[in-house]
């Protein structure tokens, strides 16, 4: 992780999951083999599942290929954390969120 990143790690540990400047909806996703490693991304519940993408600011890109070789995960949030399966988001749905998304884009399953 970049010291961008670890920076917001600490503060959305630190302030109940708010990072500020961040445009809110952040989680943090722990991703690969374990030991995970920890990146900050933007999500936003739809429909049961998170759907994550690269949050503005981060340094470490390598989290997308993380989930497309692994894709199960952990989210850990402002309230707890929780096991889920990552599945890569095509053009089409990406295009469908409400928000421009710029980058891959992940919906993550909850799982057990």
């Amino acid at each position: 992780m970049g010291d961008s990143d670890d920076r917001m790690v600490g503060e959305f540990r630190a302030n109940g999951g708010v990072v500020v400047g961040a445009g809110g909806g952040i989680v943090l996703l722990h991703v690969g083999a374990p030991p995970r490693r920890v990146v900050p991304v933007t999500a936003a519940l739809e429909g049961g599942s998170w759907v994550a993408s690269a949050a503005s600011g981060v340094e470490d890109r390598d989290w997308a290929d993380d989930l497309r070789e692994r894709p199960d995960a952990v989210v850990e949030t402002a309230s707890g954390s929780l096991d889920v399966l990552a599945i890569e988001l095509d053009d089409e749905e990406r295009s469908a969120l409400r928000a421009a998304v710029a980058g891959p884009a992940f919906r993550l399953e909850p799982q057990g």
